[in-house]
């Protein structure tokens, strides 16, 4: 078999063709086009894609995630909290300075999950969906 591509996850070790990569929070994946943005013990983890430029309504973002495919998807309260503890690695504090991006979850009354920044650790908040607010992607690995 030519040029057989194996990755083989165990704790935060990733095996690429042989080669081993120790990953750690901020480093880029080198499967997926995004940075490493939470490391669990087990070696699972969570990516963050580039963060959208233009805010945009909860159904604009659930829609654009869905077309990027391919295990894509709006982060829960949790996992924008766990990224949001890491900011200070990531070095992505811009990227956290608009008042709240969107989470995955439904909520009554037409509203969506968002995480609210202007609070230090973080708040998650049901929003309207109709209202204009940021977006980071995740991918689970």
């Amino acid at each position: 078999m030519k040029n057989k591509f194996l990755i083989t996850i165990l704790s935060s070790v990733l095996w690429i063709g042989g080669i081993e990569a120790q990953l750690k929070v901020g480093d880029k994946h080198p499967t997926l086009n995004g940075v490493v943005a939470v490391l669990n013990a087990d070696g699972t983890g969570l990516v963050i894609g580039p963060g959208e430029k233009v805010p945009t309504t909860w159904d604009n973002a659930k829609a654009a995630t869905a077309k990027i495919g391919n295990g894509w998807y709006l982060p829960t309260l949790e996992q924008m909290q766990a990224i949001y503890a890491n900011n200070s690695i990531l070095k992505i504090g811009a990227g956290f300075t608009p008042p709240a991006f969107w989470c995955r979850g439904e909520m009554p009354n037409n509203t969506a999950n968002a995480m609210s920044f202007s609070a230090p650790l973080g708040t998650g908040v049901p929003r309207p969906k109709t209202d204009l607010l940021c977006v980071r992607r995740v991918h689970a690995f």
